[in-house]
Parts: structure tokens; sequence; C-alpha cells
């Protein structure tokens, strides 16, 4: 990777993630409305995440030797590291699994836009994890909290001037408590050694807790039966290859992330990371009008998209109102 300031590799870099995670929570979208879809949306929230957690763990393995010094240039090679960063990948993973199958459910329910805006406030409780571990103060936060929470609920409304209730449980609640304290935790992570050895470990062990996770609820309610159907009929050579080069995307957009998290806070970098929204607005509509339907159904009210407009701006208002935490020296 080359040589560049904090200051550019905080904005370079962190805007080239927001697009590409932008890009690979469109191309899920596709994925769960055109090529692998059921009825029930929580069969095919299990199939997916179980052929796209254990194909990420291939493609970062494959793409380690190839890309890792452009990632990190402490990176020499595929290594065990140490017990305390096993551990925290762990810990990472399970959030990352119950957060991906929860986003995964939710992404049925509306087109990218809605559903990147509704991950884009997850700095509602990363902020309120920095004021439960007094690095900021509530009274500060709490109305860039407020606006940053409307931003992204107006920013998803649909064409009945809602936004569903399934959606904002599952993505907005549920996915982004999980991966909020996902972003706090991993930060340790990725200090303790290079960024491409820490995402292997991290993949690894949300494919790894998150099969079993997927085990252990699917049986008692009946869908194992279901869900090995589904990827029977689904896994074509074609949807294969989509989703492999939908997790190169993803190697690449986590890759940037951690490395950003050598030099910035969480919260600087969620900052950044927000201008999600708005690529998701460019490549939802170009999906749709390479293949129309492709997203399922999205609104062209004009009135509808003034009013996620307009939950953009709230949006990206509260995050530049969000104060940063301050730093904790230990002490000596």
């Amino acid at each position: 990777m080359p040589v560049l300031t904090k200051e550019q590799r905080l904005w370079g870099l962190g805007l080239t993630a927001a697009a590409l995670t932008a890009l690979y929570k469109a191309l899920d979208n596709y994925t769960v409305h055109s090529l692998i879809v059921s009825p029930d949306k929580i069969t095919v929230a299990y199939t997916y995440f179980i052929i796209g957690a254990w194909t990420v763990v291939a493609v970062a393995l494959l793409c380690a030797p190839i890309f890792g010094k452009w990632l990190d240039p402490r990176f020499k090679g595929i290594v065990f590291g140490t017990p305390a960063m096993r551990w925290n990948a762990l810990c990472v993973g399970f959030c990352a699994a119950v957060g991906t199958f929860l986003l995964l459910c939710g992404t049925q329910f509306g087109d990218p836009a809605a559903i990147t805006a509704l991950t884009a406030p997850i700095m509602v409780f990363t902020g309120l994890m920095e004021v439960r571990k007094k690095t900021l103060k509530f009274r500060v936060v709490w109305l860039p909290l407020i606006a940053t929470g409307l931003g992204g609920f107006f920013a998803a409304t649909n064409e009945s001037f809602q936004m569903g209730y399934e959606a904002f449980g599952l993505v907005f609640v549920g996915s982004n408590l999980f991966f909020a304290v996902g972003e706090v935790v991993e930060k340790d992570g990725v200090q303790s050694l290079d960024v491409v050895n820490y995402m292997i470990w991290r993949f690894s062990s949300l494919a790894l807790i998150g099969t079993v996770l997927c085990l252990l609820t699917a049986w008692p309610f009946g869908y194992i039966q279901p869900v090995i159907a589904l990827m029977e009929e689904s896994l074509t050579v074609w949807t294969a290859a989509f989703v492999a080069v939908n997790m190169f995307i993803v190697f690449f957009a986590l890759g940037l992330r951690l490395r950003l998290k050598l030099d910035h806070g969480v919260s600087l970098i969620l900052v950044v990371l927000s201008a999600q929204v708005i690529f998701s607005y460019l490549w939802t509509f170009l999906g749709d009008a390479i293949k129309p339907g492709a997203f399922g159904d999205i609104p062209y009210s004009p009135e509808v998209w003034a009013i996620r407009v307009a939950g953009v701006g709230l949006l990206f208002l509260g995050v530049v109102m969000m104060p940063k935490p301050k730093q904790v020296t230990p002490a000596s």
C-alpha cells in the first residue's frame, strides 16, 4: 500500500471502504431477492449465511498471500497469532455472526438504499457504549444520537411512507447492536496482529460460530431440510461465482476498514463510513437499471425520495455533531 498520511488514509481508504461496503450490501440484497429465494425469509437467511460465511473464508485464504502486503506491510504470511488475539477474534466473530444473520433477514424487507440507511446509524450504539465507558458525556451526545437515529429511519422510508417494523427491528436495533460491540472490540485485536491475519481469524470465527448457531437454532424449528433443499436448488455455478466475487469485495471492504483502525478511533472511522448511504443510492439505481426488479420493489415516487434525502441530511447532521471520545491514558 502506498505511503499516505493519516488524513489521506482516513478519507481515501475510508471512502473506498464505504463504496465497497455499500456495493457488497447491494449484492447481498440482489442475492436474497433473485438468486437464493424462498417464501420463507428465515430459510433464505440460513442458507445464504452458511454459503457466504465459508466462501469468504476460502477467499481470504486465497487473497492473503497475494494482497496481504498491500493491505498491511506487517503481513509476513499466515500465522496463528497470540491466544489473546484469537480470543478477541472469536468474540468479534460471534458478534459478526449474529449481526450478519439479522442483517440478512432484514435485507429481504427492503431495497439496498433503505437497508444501508438503517445500518449507518450504528453510531447510536457505539456512542452509547462510549457514554458507558465515560469517554463521552450523555448531555453532549443525546442530540446527535437522536438526529442520527431519525435520519436513518426517514432515509429508509418506503412507498407507503412507512418503515417496515421488521427491517427496523432486525437491522437498526438487532444487527447494529451486535456490529457496534464488534467494532469496538476488534480494534484491540487488529492492533495486536496484522490486518490480514486478524481478518482470516475473524472470518473463520464467524463461519464456525455462525454455522453452529444456525444448526442449533434451525434444528428445533424444522429448518434443516428446507435449508438443505434450498442449497441444492440455488447453488448453481453462476450463484457460486457471484457469491465468490461478492466475498472478494467483502475481503477488501473489511480489510480497508481494519487498516484504518491502526491509526484512528472507531467513532471517526464510522463518520467516514457513513458515506456508504450515498453510495448505496448509486448502486441501487444502477442495479435496477441493469436488471429491473433485481432488488425487489424499489420506490420511484418523488415524495418518498424527498423524505429519504432529507433523512440522509439529518443522518449526516447527527454524524457531524457527534463529538469525538476523549482518549483515556492508562496509568503509568
